[in-house]
Formats: structure tokens, sequence, C-alpha cells
């Protein structure tokens, strides 16, 4: 067996015995009290999670718009010295 071979070979059995099981047909029953945990979790990791996505959004404005001002800041530099014959 070459050392490939022998690599694939259990990530290929682990694949089958996951996909064997995951075919049942059998549903989960949630009970009033689990759905209100999941929802106040979502709620809460969705409230940080939007927070933390706004500041990073915040962060690269700045970045970008600095970075924008500078390279049209270059672009007149460039056309005033062109007029100017420098």
């Amino acid at each position: 067996m070459s050392l490939k071979r022998i690599n694939i070979l259990p990530i290929s059995l682990l694949f089958c015995m996951v996909s064997m099981n995951s075919c049942d047909d059998e549903t989960i029953k949630l009970r009033p009290s689990d759905i209100m945990t999941i929802d106040t979790l979502y709620k809460t990791q969705s409230k940080q999670l939007e927070i933390e996505l706004d500041s990073i959004c915040d962060a690269q404005f700045q970045q970008r718009f600095e970075k924008a001002l500078d390279s049209i800041m270059d672009l007149r530099l460039e056309e005033r010295k062109k007029r100017l014959g420098f």
C-alpha cells in the first residue's frame, strides 16, 4: 500500500460510518424550555456578534477611507506636476 492510500483509508472509513448513522428518520423533540434556552442563547450571541462586526466595519471603513484619500491626493499631485512641467 502506498502512503497516500494509508492516509485516505481511515478517513474514508470514518466518513462511511458517519454517513450511515446520519440516515436515521428519528426526529428530535424539543421541550419548550429547550426552545427558550436556544432562543435566548441565539439572541445574546447575535447581539454580541453584531457589536463585534460593527466595530470591525468601522475600523475597516476608516482605513479604506484614508487609503482612498491618500490615493486621490497622489493623483492630484501628479496632475499638478504635469501641468507645471515637473
